[in-house]
């Protein structure tokens, strides 16, 4: 792997994005969006007096954009200010040629000629890495975030395989999130945390049983489900078509802002799959699913395994049974 570091001015940076040269499109990469309003006019201010800030990490390859592997927040929220798409919280005016300019509440048209031509001019360090392996890729990923505050769920990348990372990144982009999950919960990656959940579902028996849903046991899951993907390459991606096709079908039946509880939705899939793979018919499931989803707050029987502890085995463990015997009496 080759590494190239150099400064860019604002200015130059954000034509590239605009050009589509460069893309905030990676597996490893979170969302857009993710920082606070306070923390996007932190940056911006420090910026305007030229404090350093960490270096943007883009992988380079050949007929491609330049894919930002860390730094996202950081540029996107440039971009964003630039397209006056935010204004600045409160900040202390700034000073340019002994002259103060005021910077709160103010978006990148409202400020002062000068300021702007300050931000336009200021420069980012971008690191630009060739020939880069996936296994570069992860490793470096890794280190670079080595104690910054990732949760539980964007921490289990580094466990994975290539071939997981791809395919749980090919399934966040699935109509069913967007339709479910809020804002927040996408920034949080929860989206992941479902599909590693419902894989958890789909793969247990007999020889391995599903057990609960704490971070421990699912970093074991993803790491031993990477040796699988090694070891029956041609089994699990037909499992993943599966499901593949089975989020789809879920993504076209719920709407936009459907109200489900995050517990809920690695059952959906579980069943859906279910539906699939038994060939049974999906019109009895969605039947079914839907008047579950409108009752189960006073379904007893499911609901002893919603309260407290709900990643405990006895809960998980519960609620899987639950469903699981629902699927086989459709």
């Amino acid at each position: 792997m080759e590494t190239t570091t150099r400064p860019r001015v604002v200015h130059s940076a954000m034509n590239d994005i605009k050009k589509g040269k460069i893309s905030f499109k990676h597996k490893l990469q979170r969302r857009e969006g993710v920082w606070t309003k306070k923390q996007k006019s932190l940056l911006i201010d420090s910026l305007l007096k030229h404090y350093p800030t960490n270096p943007i990490y883009l992988v380079v390859e050949e007929g491609e954009p330049k894919r930002v592997i860390d730094g996202l927040q950081r540029l996107s929220t440039i971009k964003d200010y630039t397209n006056d798409e935010f204004t600045l919280s409160t900040l202390d005016d700034i000073e340019i040629d002994g002259v103060p300019r005021k910077l709160s509440g103010k978006k990148f048209s409202e400020l002062d000629p000068a300021v702007k031509e300050e931000i336009s001019g200021a420069e980012i360090v971008l690191c630009e890495l060739r020939d880069a392996t996936d296994k570069d890729i992860i490793e470096l990923f890794s280190r670079i975030n080595n104690g910054k505050p990732l949760n539980s769920t964007q921490k289990l990348t580094t466990f994975m395989s290539v071939e997981l990372i791809d395919i749980i990144s090919s399934m966040v982009e699935n109509l069913f999130f967007n339709n479910v999950l809020t804002e927040k919960q996408l920034n949080d990656s929860v989206d992941v945390d479902i599909i590693i959940e419902s894989l958890m579902m789909i793969d247990s028996n007999k020889d391995r049983e599903l057990k609960s849903f704490t971070a421990g046991e699912k970093r074991k899951f993803v790491q031993y489900y990477s040796e699988k993907f090694k070891e029956e390459p041609d089994n699990q991606y037909e499992k993943m078509d599966k499901i593949s096709e089975g989020l789809n079908r879920l993504g076209n039946h719920f709407e936009k802002d459907t109200k489900m509880p995050k517990l809920l939705m690695p059952l959906c899939i579980y069943g859906m799959y279910r539906m699939i793979k038994d060939n049974k018919s999906f019109e009895k499931y969605f039947n079914w699913l839907d008047d579950f989803l409108a009752g189960y707050e006073n379904n007893e029987e499911f609901l002893q395994y919603c309260n407290s502890g709900t990643t405990s085995a006895a809960k998980v463990q519960g609620r899987f049974q639950y469903f699981r015997s629902a699927m086989h009496d459709l």
